[in-house]
Formats: structure tokens, sequence, C-alpha cells
């Protein structure tokens, strides 16, 4: 994702569509999101031959990059904020079934004690 978000959620556009496609392209990235008014920027610049095997999709809310770059957490917007799935709330066990890192004993670099 490249683009500037303010703080009310709107995606900004940003220069040099081109320079960061082909960076990212060379990076072995395969789905790029972009601000939706950068499109017009994509069309004059990049030829098809350079698009070819790359997904590109426009966003114009955080709404937008949420739903592509994390599709799992399925974000709601409530009250200007988010909610994000239940397992996402649960700090105690990841989504992953792994065991909290912190464990019983507690952090073993700061030495604060689990809850």
């Amino acid at each position: 994702m490249t683009g500037e978000i303010t703080l009310s959620g709107n995606v900004l556009p940003v220069g040099g569509i081109k320079e960061k496609f082909l960076a990212a392209r060379r990076a072995g990235v395969q789905t790029i999101i972009l601000p939706a008014e950068n499109r017009q920027d994509v069309e004059e610049d990049l030829t098809p031959e350079l698009m070819e095997g790359v997904a590109v999709y426009y966003a114009s809310r955080i709404e937008d990059v949420l739903a592509i770059a994390l599709p799992l957490l399925k974000a709601v917007p409530t009250r200007g904020r988010f909610r994000s799935s239940p397992w996402a709330r649960q700090r105690k066990q990841p989504p992953s079934g792994k065991p909290n890192p912190i464990g019983k004993s507690g952090c073993p670099s700061c030495r604060r004690k689990a809850k």
C-alpha cells in the first residue's frame, strides 16, 4: 500500500506511482493498493505488459484498504472506530492456537507479571 491516510479515513493521492510500482514488482509484490485518485497516473504511465501478473486495487477510504490488505479482519466501522473479529479481541490466545508468549511467569525482558 502506498499513500497517505487522513485522520478521518480518506486515502490521499501520492506521486511517483510508476517508480513505486516498478520497485514493488522487482521485489516480487503481487498485490498493490493505490489511492483511487492515482488511477489516471497508472493508466498513463504503465503499459499492460508491466502490469501483467500484478493485481492493482484502488482505495479511497481506509475501509477499502483494510478489506483488501486484511481480508480475514472484516473490520466494521462503529462510531468512528473499527470493531474487529472476536479472535482479535482475545489477547490471551493468538488465532494460531499457540500459547501466550508471556506465559504464566510474566515477560522475561521487563519482568512484568502476566494477568
